[in-house]
């Protein structure tokens, strides 16, 4: 019995720490808030076009138990339950701003209009490293103040495969993740121009089957068995069979 549950424990980890690696995004609770911050697009890169990713939703009690749980000064003796009505409308009542290699910058918070909760204030980041977003508002009659770190961003320079991408064939070649959001990070390369891939066909994502052989390739690839030009050519061969398209 106690192995079965060291082993339930371990999986549950592994899944955790994944989500977390993956989608880089820091969450916090604030009375029955729960509040994700994040980039807009990830990987952020130096010079490209990005935005600061809030996301406030009711926050379950698991939530409370993972999260590290944020002061607030309560504004008024109001009793109100906390409910969808509260998650729009804050675009006005949180000021953000996002600090890195000693600067510190402001910036101008919109709502989304289609997706509850969501908020985006753009941002270019300059510099490489670790970025810090401070929050400071109110939510609902709840006023508190949150510092987070959020995924660090990289150049846009370089010309090696990043981490993530390694990472995400891996999980691929496992069934962790889908063929889609394995598809959206060789679109990513591509675009950034780290490889060159050459679309021979007219083609949506997913148009067939990613064959075995690919799988495999990217599971050898992400342990080193194979090299970064033996795994290109394998997605070279997707994009010429209109398999995926990378444009």
């Amino acid at each position: 019995m106690t192995s079965k549950l060291l082993l339930i424990f371990t999986i549950t980890l592994f899944i955790f720490g994944m989500t977390s690696t993956a989608f880089a995004h820091s969450a916090k609770v604030v009375g029955d808030f729960k509040i994700e911050t994040g980039w807009k697009n990830e990987p952020p890169l130096v010079g490209m076009d990005n935005a600061i990713e809030i996301t406030v939703s009711l926050a379950e009690e698991s939530d409370k138990l993972i999260y590290d749980m944020i002061f607030f000064n309560k504004m008024d003796d109001s009793t109100d339950k906390a409910t969808e009505k509260h998650l729009s409308g804050l675009a006005d009542e949180i000021e953000v701003s996002v600090s890195a290699g000693g600067s510190k910058t402001f910036l101008l918070l919109e709502e989304n209009k289609e997706n509850l909760g969501v908020y985006h204030a753009k941002f270019i980041p300059t510099n490489t490293g670790i970025h810090t977003i401070h929050l400071y508002g109110i939510i609902k009659n709840l006023e508190f103040e949150m510092t987070s770190q959020i995924e660090t961003v990289e150049s846009s320079d370089s010309t090696q495969i990043p981490d993530w991408i390694r990472n995400n064939a891996k999980w691929w070649s496992d069934g962790s993740i889908t063929d889609a959001d394995f598809v959206k990070g060789i679109q990513f390369l591509a675009q950034q121009g780290i490889i060159q891939i050459e679309q021979t066909t007219e083609s949506s994502v997913m148009s067939q089957e990613i064959p075995q052989w690919i799988r495999n390739n990217a599971a050898w690839w992400s342990d080193g068995s194979i090299t970064d030009a033996d795994f290109v050519k394998g997605i070279q061969f997707l994009a010429q069979q209109g398999i995926i398209k990378v444009s």
